[in-house]
């Protein structure tokens, strides 16, 4: 498991090297990666920018590009691709001159994938997924945005809790607490509708 791991990131160090000498081959392949994973990060934000989804992915992927050069392998490629999305966005909303307001997820499959990686896995799984839609719906909506943006990163996207820290600038202490508390307000939400 751990091979396959490692031959994977150094897979992915190979297409950052090689999309850094304008290989669009391999930046084709590097966006077939983190397409989705993109996406669902925009997603975040794409009410507070008022701006398209896929709109904002290309911003990021063009960032992606033109940094290329300056990826010197530190980090996983994960965190630094995540590390690009927050800065472009970050930038987008310094240009918009808007606070954080967050109405994530009203038209994407987020909810889906939240609900299934929150609960166990039971035969059960696919009926309660149908149920309670909207229940996950609202719970997600109800959580402050940093809460928001915990879960995505951890739990859909599969950011360790190092990548998470070293992609928003905060201590892992910081990434376990938000963590912890956005997974016990949804928790709450989903049993007892608070």
């Amino acid at each position: 498991m751990e091979d396959s791991k490692i031959k994977l990131e150094d897979s992915e160090y190979k297409l950052v090297r090689m999309v850094a000498n304008k290989d669009e081959e391999s930046f084709r392949s590097l966006m077939m990666i983190y397409q989705n994973r993109v996406r669902a990060y925009a997603s975040l934000y794409a009410t507070t920018i008022n701006d398209h989804v896929d709109d904002i992915s290309q911003d990021i992927f063009l960032q992606i590009y033109l940094s290329a050069k300056k990826f010197k392998g530190e980090s996983s490629v994960k965190t630094w691709v995540y590390s690009i999305a927050k800065y472009t966005i970050n930038n987008k909303l310094r240009k918009k001159k808007l606070l954080y307001f967050w109405q994530p997820w009203k038209k994407s499959n987020f909810v889906e994938d939240v609900f299934a990686l929150i609960n166990e896995k039971t035969p059960d799984s696919e009926f309660l997924l149908s149920e309670n839609r909207q229940n996950v719906r609202s719970g997600i909506d109800t959580l402050d945005h940093k809460s928001k943006e915990i879960i995505m990163l951890y739990e859909w996207s599969g950011l360790s809790y190092q990548q998470i820290s070293k992609t928003l600038g905060i201590s892992i202490g910081t990434v376990k607490s938000r963590l912890s508390n956005a997974r016990k307000q949804l928790k709450e939400h989903l049993l007892f509708g608070k």
